[in-house]
């Protein structure tokens, strides 16, 4: 019950914001620690998942602004 709950506190803020909570790939995206082939090398794998298509949309913003 308790997963249960934080699953959605934390679905309805990432919804809310538009942010991923704890998305590590993005945060080394943005203090440039990696860059955006690597990125979307990171982000393959999991394109079937909310997490690689966030990261997927984040590339695509990035070089459409």
């Amino acid at each position: 019950m308790v997963s249960q709950i934080r699953r959605h506190v934390r679905g309805t803020i990432e919804k809310r914001q538009e942010l991923k909570i704890a998305c590590v790939e993005e945060v080394a995206f943005h203090m440039s620690y990696i860059d955006s082939a690597r990125l979307e090398t990171l982000a393959a794998p999991k394109k079937n998942n909310g997490c690689g298509q966030y990261l997927l949309q984040l590339l695509k913003e990035k070089m459409h602004p």
